[in-house]
This record gives structure tokens, sequence and C-alpha cells, in this order.
């Protein structure tokens, strides 16, 4: 924010103030990730995935800060993340976030294992273990009759794939 200077009022002066000056310059580690999960922060004891406003309430942050903060993909600052970690009991150490200092394709990474880890565990969650059963044998029966159709393909060479 600037501010016209009262020694000279042609100048605009910088004016920092604290709440805007924040470092947005760290993400959740895959190691906080899992502390957080390990916690039961991010889903109830149904494994249930609670959603940004219950967990904004829970922490007193803003539900667009946390979405932030567990989508892994935009950066914030230290004190949210410590807020957040520390309204559900957790401390905040070194290893659970990640600094903008650190290798960028470490981050992509780290962002891709969080999107895979919460879908894997929606997978898990939404789906009974005999719908999962069944869906492994629909795979496994696809998987083979694809295998079939190559091997006559290969065989002749005349059978078009779709």
């Amino acid at each position: 924010m600037y501010q016209i200077s009262s020694s000279h009022p042609d100048r605009l002066t910088f004016a920092a103030s604290q709440q805007r000056n924040r470092n947005r310059g760290v993400m959740l580690s895959e190691q906080g990730w899992q502390k957080l999960t390990q916690a039961g922060v991010l889903h109830d004891q149904w494994g249930n995935r609670y959603t940004y406003e219950q967990l904004s309430e829970r922490s007193l942050l803003n539900d667009r800060t946390v979405s932030r903060i567990l989508s892994g993909e935009v950066r914030v600052d230290k004190r949210s993340l410590k807020i957040f970690f520390a309204a559900f009991g957790l401390q905040l150490h070194s290893d659970d976030y990640l600094t903008a200092a650190r290798d960028p394709t470490d981050q992509a990474i780290t962002s891709f294992s969080h999107y895979l880890n919460s879908t894997v565990h929606s997978i898990e969650t939404t789906l009974s273990y005999q719908e999962l059963m069944e869906l492994h044998q629909r795979l496994s029966q696809d998987l083979r009759h694809l295998s079939h159709l190559l091997q006559l393909h290969e065989m002749n060479g005349s059978i078009p794939l779709p």
C-alpha cells in the first residue's frame, strides 16, 4: 500500500502492512500431508472427506486458504500453515512444508502425489469392498480380452483394431 509522505507531499512512500506483507512461499510437503492424514484431520471416522468449509470452521482460517493449503498448487504463508496445524493439535516442523527455494520439479511431484493420495482415498471410501472386487474382476476380464485380441491380430494381421 502506498501513502503520500508527510515530509514530501509530492512523493509516495510504501507503507508496509504486516497483514499484507506476508510471505506466501510455503506449501505442504509429503511429510506434512501424511501428518495431517494420520491425525485424522482430512477425513471423519467413516472415511468421508471434510469440506473446506468444515476445516475452515475448525481452523478459523478462510476456506480459500484451507483449499490452497490442501491443494498443494498455490503457496501460502507459513503463519497460516502453522495456524492450520495448531487447530488440530499438531506442531508445524520445517519438514512439514516446502519453501520457494526448493526445486520446482519436487514441488510438482509433491502436488501430484497429494492429488493421487486423495483420489485413491476417495475411491477407497466411496466403493465398498464388494464393489472394488467386482471392479477388479471386470478389469481383469477386459485385460484378458484385450490380450486375446492382440494375439489374434499378431497371428493374422488382418483383424482391424478399433
